[in-house]
């Protein structure tokens, strides 16, 4: 798994106060390597592995006060002209267009250093900024997109289109009051299809905010003869998806784990239910079994070692089905990612 246990309870250390940290330490003892189809894959040097990061919080749904900031785009100084500006920016629309973003932004980059001028300045800006947009850069992206809106003059249309990009981009950080704050800046426009857009974007917003009731309701005001109508009723057969999951109870799953294994049983991680019961159960007996002969120094220790086992499996169960949640909802979430692009 990674991280790897030793470093997974260094991190946990790190991250939290002791107590949590002890029940986090005793949690992935009890599930390392096992269930191995509730967790993600992540590829690494020596091969894929199970990706078991430290959770932020038991309750947390995302980085919603993620606030980029935004910062001034260094323009290179002025560098005698040495190549044809036209050719140059061929040439990095070609990569663009290849999908070569990241090589794309540095030729787009080198022509804003040869030309600071150029007759293409506000577009090659635009495509640096999609070049980021792209590769899921998603705050360098921003801090372009918010520069090119204050300095480069753009006309209504463009503004627009960079507005919902760029709440869309606030969206994927899972900043939705900022999403939220770029679609109102949008000026009117008779653009039936950046309207449509936009209710996508909205209904995509309150998705990842797990309200699936308005997101379908927003996907009704797509017209039939949009373009986009397809992907709005396949986005409304998910959003009926998401209004009929079966979410898991963290409460419940605290309160079934006061029996060892039980909450993990609940949560679906089989595997990791039989050995917490068993470790538990194991320890709760010695811990027995020592003051029941006398043995108080040895109970009290025990008691203490299994304290934090107990603990860990009521700890763990909680966080599990707040993961199994996010899981379903995120698998869903990844089905609004196709068809689209803003």
């Amino acid at each position: 798994m990674y991280p790897h246990c030793s470093l997974y309870v260094e991190q946990a250390f790190q991250r939290k106060d002791p107590i949590e940290a002890y029940f986090l330490a005793a949690d992935r003892l009890l599930r390392c390597g096992r269930d191995i189809d509730n967790y993600a894959t992540v590829k690494m040097p020596d091969g894929t592995k199970l990706y078991d990061p430290v959770p932020d919080t038991i309750s947390s749904k995302g980085h919603k006060d993620t606030e980029p900031k935004s910062e001034c785009i260094n323009i290179y100084p002025n560098i005698s002209e040495k190549d044809d500006e036209s050719r140059l920016f061929d040439f990095a629309q070609y990569l663009y267009t290849s999908k070569e973003y990241e090589l794309s932004a540095i030729e787009f980059r080198r022509l804003i250093a040869y030309y600071p001028s150029s007759r293409y300045k506000s577009q090659v800006l635009i495509q640096i900024y999609y070049c980021f947009y792209n590769r899921e850069q998603y705050i360098e992206a921003i801090g372009w997109g918010q520069h090119i809106l204050s300095e480069m003059g753009l006309n209504t249309t463009e503004q627009n289109h960079l507005r919902v990009s760029l709440s869309s981009a606030f969206t994927n950080i899972s900043n939705y009051e900022n999403a939220r704050i770029y679609l109102s800046r949008i000026a009117d426009s008779t653009d039936g299809e950046l309207q449509d857009k936009m209710l996508l974007l909205e209904s995509k917003i309150f998705a990842k905010e797990g309200d699936w009731y308005k997101s379908k309701d927003i996907l009704l005001n797509i017209p039939a003869e949009s373009k986009y109508v397809d992907i709005a009723s396949k986005w409304a057969s998910v959003a009926d998806e998401g209004i009929n999951l079966s979410y898991k109870s963290p409460t419940l799953a605290g309160i079934l784990s006061i029996i060892p294994g039980l909450g993990y049983l609940y949560d679906g991680y089989y595997e990791t239910a039989l050995m917490s019961f068993a470790v538990n159960g194991v320890l709760i007996w010695a811990t027995y079994e020592a003051y029941d002969e006398g043995l108080n120094g040895l109970g009290t220790a025990l008691a203490m070692f299994t304290f934090g086992w107990y603990g860990g499996n009521i700890y763990g169960s909680i966080v599990c089905a707040e993961k199994e949640n996010r899981k379903m909802q995120d698998d869903l979430l990844l089905r609004l990612n196709v068809g689209i692009s803003f």
